[in-house]
């Protein structure tokens, strides 16, 4: 399947996190070049419910995003706004509770809006990209991914522990939680550009 996008609007992903500081910028920017090197259109932002505008990434938070193939130069915080969710094509939060806030930012984007440990899983499950009687396979269009996995949200099993759909904050915490929370991104990022590519991605950016 073609991943040309809408001729009228670029696929739009939006991260969000608490403070735009560390892991919503980190999925952005992993997201931004896998995507661009898979050769999938898509505009990638992101954005913080409590966000101070203007502030740079931490700086462990920048060298995780270098660590897995991110470009974190001249990134500053966004604080969310009703607009910026009305925009996205897809939302992918770093907690339940953050997924929760857009929602009541914007009730309409519940539909489309996903943490991001939860759409990856969603997608292991769904699209079984190794399977050959996979429904969709691997090259999906964005839209229709998103389409899919909103359709079967509430037949999937849930995990095991609920929180492991989460992403914590690595905020100010010692170096081994921004290693977690990179490893985390890394491996969940895989596995979304892996199902909007033409082809699987290996994910060579950054170690394994």
């Amino acid at each position: 399947m073609s991943t040309n996008l809408s001729e009228t609007k670029e696929f739009t992903i939006l991260l969000v996190c608490e403070g735009n500081l560390c892991r919503s910028p980190i999925a952005e920017q992993l997201l931004r070049a896998r995507l661009a090197a898979a050769g999938v259109q898509a505009q990638i932002t992101s954005a913080g419910l409590e966000a101070s505008e203007g502030q740079p990434m931490e700086p462990l938070a920048a060298e995780q995003s270098r660590l897995y193939g991110g470009q974190p130069e001249g990134k500053t915080s966004v604080l969310l706004n009703q607009a910026l969710v009305a925009n996205a094509d897809l939302v992918l939060t770093a907690t339940r509770d953050q997924r929760a806030q857009v929602a009541r930012i914007l009730p309409r984007s519940t539909r489309n809006t996903f943490t991001i440990k939860q759409f990856a899983r969603m997608i292991d499950g769904v699209f079984a990209l190794d399977a050959a009687d996979s429904p969709m396979g691997v090259g999906a269009d964005p839209s229709v991914v998103v389409a899919q996995l909103a359709a079967t949200r509430g037949f999937l099993p849930p995990p095991a522990n609920a929180a492991d759909d989460d992403i914590d904050d690595p905020y100010r915490q010692p170096q081994e939680m921004y290693d977690r929370v990179g490893k985390s991104l890394d491996v969940a990022v895989t596995t979304i550009v892996s199902a909007f590519a033409a082809s699987p991605f290996e994910g060579a950016f950054g170690p394994r």
